[in-house]
């Protein structure tokens, strides 16, 4: 297929906002002062690229499960992780190899997850590999370098999906029941009560809304620079209710593929939710949390909500 590589934000798009996000610090392995160009493959059949901007704890891994389900569809994990490489195929590039050629390793997600990586301990076969329309993974904003998320998120080739959890009540209490657990994805917390540092969670909340802020005005000047179809938003609450599950995968499925392309409706199948707790059950300390998020009228409400 020809390969090109993708036009970008001209020098007059104000990005200083990129200034204030949580990306990794050029200190860190495989820091590639250049910027980062996803590639462009005019082939009818080569797949649509795509990408899942995420959080933890923000339903992340039952989107990407959802979407891999599907037969012409290819979505790995966190392939950019800051200590794994979850990437399918191959899982066998270390982390040494991805960070040593981070952008190749992009490419490869973008636009050859239908082939064998070219790596020298490569031992995959055709079979390995299955015809898909769509390819891409999920990532975190702090497992990419500045000069990544710019390409990525400024690319009007590469379709993205905005994931959020809009109460960061429950996203904060979510990951302190994993970290006390060891586990992030199959593990009933609802019986699990923590004790919250008050400090530690507004600035968690700070984190969370900066971080959004971030991927916002990258949405805003890649759609007003190079038009087209917005990016797709899913949210947390919708994607884990059953009756609204299934339109938002066929909503998110209708925006990867190609329009030619017959969606099937899916029938998912929905397993309890993980933490079924109310939040006043599941924090040690609540009226001390009560009293200092009371301060602040939309946290208050998060931490209302359902109570």
């Amino acid at each position: 297929a020809a390969v090109a590589h993708t036009p970008m934000l001209g020098t007059d798009a104000n990005l200083d906002f990129l200034d204030a996000c949580p990306f990794r610090h050029p200190s860190e392995r495989g820091f590639v002062s250049a910027l980062y160009r996803p590639p462009v493959i005019y082939d009818a059949k080569s797949p649509n690229p795509f990408i899942i901007m995420a959080r933890p704890r923000t339903g992340s891994n039952q989107l990407t499960r959802l979407l891999d389900d599907n037969r012409i569809v290819l979505c790995s994990g966190e392939a950019m992780h800051n200590k794994n490489v979850y990437a399918w195929p191959p899982l066998n590039w270390t982390l040494e190899d991805r960070d040593a050629h981070r952008h190749h390793f992009l490419d490869l997600l973008f636009s050859a997850q239908t082939q064998p990586m070219p790596h020298p301990s490569d031992s995959l076969t055709p079979t390995h590999f299955k015809h898909v329309l769509a390819t891409g993974f999920k990532v975190f904003t702090d497992q990419l370098f500045r000069q990544e998320f710019q390409g990525i998120a400024t690319s009007p080739s590469i379709r993205k999906i905005v994931l959020r959890r809009k109460n960061l009540v429950d996203m904060f209490i979510s990951e302190k029941k994993a970290q006390a657990v060891g586990r992030y994805t199959r593990a009933d917390t609802s019986r699990v009560v923590v004790t919250v540092d008050p400090g530690q969670m507004l600035q968690f909340f700070r984190a969370v809304e900066a971080d959004n802020a971030c991927v916002d005005a990258a949405r805003r000047q890649s759609t007003a620079r190079f038009g087209g179809a917005d990016w797709y938003s899913v949210d947390y609450d919708e994607l884990t209710n059953p009756e609204t599950v299934d339109r938002v995968v066929h909503g998110a499925l209708k925006y990867i593929l190609p329009p030619s392309f017959q969606i099937p409706e899916p029938r998912i199948k929905m397993g309890k939710k993980q933490d079924t707790s109310r939040r006043n059950e599941s924090i040690g300390n609540f009226g001390e949390i009560y009293r200092v998020l009371k301060t602040t009228p939309r946290y208050f409400a998060m931490l209302m909500q359902g109570t």
